[in-house]
């Protein structure tokens, strides 16, 4: 039986990504949901009922916008139970004490730990993982739904090649955890992005080889789950690097967008 659901996307910086998102909680039977966010802090935020703009200060800044802010409200508004993933502690404001004050500083040892290495994404993604399993072991009565960047929900990502290499969250949670997910990787042929830096782009990928290159010609996206259709077609990871690993055995669907625009980042502290 399937616990959780992965919607992953290409690229952070995309507007349409986080409302196909948003769209897709709207329609689910009120899921769990897990962001790509500060573990610890975020769970302060939601433990001390923090109104979802407070909450955002325990995203990364590239997450930090309308879009994801209006996903959140409506996952309070619902009073759908959130967490984050994430072991990188973006909250540097908020007040850590008794129970939350420990936790804290078991993410702060672990991010230091997994830091300190020169190849700190798979026990990143091991930390993530964990987090996810014990979301599910606490909500075994309803469906679980990670909100994460596409590197992250691959089912094989440990048999991509060089850099794009990584044993993801998805892998982990399978093979340590016992836990089989749903992955739904989210694509763009064209558009403006943002890095994860905040620093705008435009990309238009051409290549006919990848799953980018099925986009149809509207505004609606092109839902793919039939692995036939999918073929060999890979797909390229932020827009930049072509991955190896065709996506048939990397998601069980693809949406693609033929194409896609910056998101509206909130103001700065």
């Amino acid at each position: 039986m399937v616990m959780v659901t992965f919607l992953g996307e290409s690229i952070h910086g995309v507007s349409e990504f986080t409302r196909f998102k948003l769209d897709w909680i709207r329609d689910a039977d009120a899921p769990v949901v897990i962001f790509e966010a500060d573990h610890i802090g975020l769970r302060r935020a939601y433990e001390n009922e923090e109104s979802p703009i407070e909450a955002m200060e325990n995203f990364p800044r590239i997450h930090r916008t309308r879009e994801m802010l209006e996903l959140l409200e409506y996952v309070v508004e619902q009073g759908i139970p959130y967490y984050g993933a994430d072991v990188i502690p973006r909250n540097q404001h908020g007040n850590f004490e008794g129970v939350l004050g420990e936790a804290r500083e078991r993410q702060l040892d672990a991010h230091r730990k997994i830091f300190a290495s020169a190849d700190f994404a798979p026990p990143r993604d091991e930390y993530m993982a964990e987090v996810v399993a014990e979301c599910i072991r606490a909500h075994a009565d309803r469906p679980v739904v990670g909100l994460f960047h596409n590197a992250h929900i691959k089912k094989h990502g440990s048999l991509e090649v060089g850099e794009l290499k990584l044993p993801s969250v998805a892998e982990v949670l399978r093979d340590r955890h016992g836990y089989e997910s749903r992955g739904i990787g989210l694509f763009a042929k064209t558009g403006s992005t943002l890095h994860n830096n905040g620093t705008p782009f435009d990309f238009c990928i051409e290549d006919e080889d990848v799953i980018e290159s099925l986009a149809g010609s509207g505004t609606e996206p092109r839902r793919i789950y039939d692995h036939t259709e999918m073929q060999n077609f890979t797909a390229y990871h932020h827009a930049v690097e072509k991955e190896n690993l065709p996506v048939r055995l990397q998601y069980d669907e693809c949406i693609v967008f033929a194409s896609v625009r910056t998101p509206s980042l909130l103001a700065k502290d």
